[in-house]
């Protein structure tokens, strides 16, 4: 889908959201940024884990447990955010604590996730880490044993491999430095046959925290996103300092946010807009195109 051809919703001359990963979240520092985007119209995407991060795996937030949290949540999707999972928890789980914490989501929010993202060195985590190098170079070259996982492994008290690809459609896969998610893989939302627990993949732009946050959205960019009809799906932690002490979202976060609602945009969560693209693009990526990928985002890296 060449940039000529694409086509969003209504008048829209690109399409904008935001994938927040919920590492070290609370009601208090994500809060403000959730009532910025209600009233700018920009609907998103949050990830929750379900039960409490382990502390041994050094982070901390909150959680559908908390019943504070868990009423924040609800409102946010009831206001039209997406809520998706980010592993039911930080730590590793095995697969009973998995099945009981996908009941439990289905139980809060009322529908099963349809957006996964793996966490950090999750044990449980699926097709992640050293599963994403090719092939020659996990024979070659020695790897880091923390960076293999086992949620997709059948013989493992991790696997849940199966449940991801029964509940969940969509999985974030890589992320570019590029505003324009969809210049950088124009294959998503795809399935890599060699990963066969996830449905597709779909890649992410950075902006981690709010640094690299304001960075991202700066006007050039934003003037690249809508001459491209691009798509951009932006990768961050709202907890990241997002919000200060005083509970005020960052100035310079609120004016990005702003030039992006000022412009004709497709603002949605990442379903509806990985739905979209799902219509255009083939479901099952070929050996070659994901060569090209690969290549692709090796190059952004040097860059």
């Amino acid at each position: 889908m060449s940039p000529a051809t694409r086509q969003w919703p209504g008048e829209a001359r690109f399409a904008f959201t935001i994938c927040d990963d919920t590492d070290n979240a609370t009601v208090e520092n994500v809060r403000p940024v959730y009532d910025l985007l209600a009233e700018l119209g920009l609907l998103t995407t949050k990830t929750v884990w379900v039960y409490p991060p382990d502390p041994a795996h050094g982070f901390t937030g909150e959680c559908l447990d908390d019943d504070r949290y868990r009423e924040f949540v609800l409102t946010l999707r009831d206001r039209g955010f997406e809520i998706a999972l980010h592993g039911v928890r930080s730590g590793d789980s095995h697969r009973e604590m998995i099945v009981a914490g996908l009941r439990r989501f289905l139980e809060i929010v009322g529908t099963p996730p349809t957006v996964h993202v793996n966490h950090a060195r999750n044990r449980d985590n699926v097709h992640w880490g050293n599963a994403w190098l090719p092939p020659w170079r996990r024979l070659l070259d020695r790897q880091d044993p923390a960076q293999d996982f086992e949620g997709d492994q059948l013989d493992s008290p991790h696997f849940w491999g199966d449940l991801l690809r029964k509940h969940v459609r969509y999985v974030r896969g890589r992320t570019f430095s590029a505003i324009d998610t969809l210049e950088m893989d124009p294959y998503m939302p795809c399935h890599l046959p060699r990963f066969p627990f996830v449905n597709r993949w779909f890649s992410s732009s950075d902006g981690a925290d709010a640094d690299r946050f304001v960075a991202l959205l700066r006007e050039e960019n934003l003037e690249l996103l809508e001459r491209n009809r691009g798509a951009c799906i932006v990768y961050t932690h709202f907890a990241s300092g997002f919000v200060d002490t005083a509970g005020r979202v960052r100035e310079d976060v609120r004016e990005a946010l702003s030039r992006v609602a000022s412009r004709p945009g497709w603002f949605v969560p990442v379903t509806p807009l990985l739905d979209h693209l799902a219509k255009s693009v083939p479901r099952v990526l070929s050996t070659w195109h994901e060569m090209r990928l690969r290549m692709r985002a090796r190059a952004e890296r040097r860059g």
